[in-house]
């Protein structure tokens, strides 16, 4: 992740934090019957996914880089 971060990048961030945080929380109280999880580990849980999610979204954003160099480099006579 590159430092600083823009705006955009941040409000992602932080969405993503607060959606998986959500969805440790729910699943966790699902397993347990009610339960909810330490703080701990609802944190590290909630920043395992937050990872995935930020992993997920590079590759799409390299998968988009690379589908546009494609077209733009493309024979002007193929099109």
């Amino acid at each position: 992740m590159k430092i600083p971060l823009t705006l955009e990048e941040m409000f992602q961030q932080l969405i993503l934090g607060a959606l998986s945080a959500a969805t440790v929380t729910g699943v966790w109280w699902l397993v347990t019957g009610g339960g909810l999880p330490s703080a701990m580990t609802g944190w590290l849980l909630s920043l395992a996914l937050t990872y995935a999610c930020s992993a997920l979204l590079s590759l799409r954003r390299a998968q988009e880089i690379r589908t546009l160099r494609e077209i733009y480099e493309k024979d002007p006579d193929d099109i």
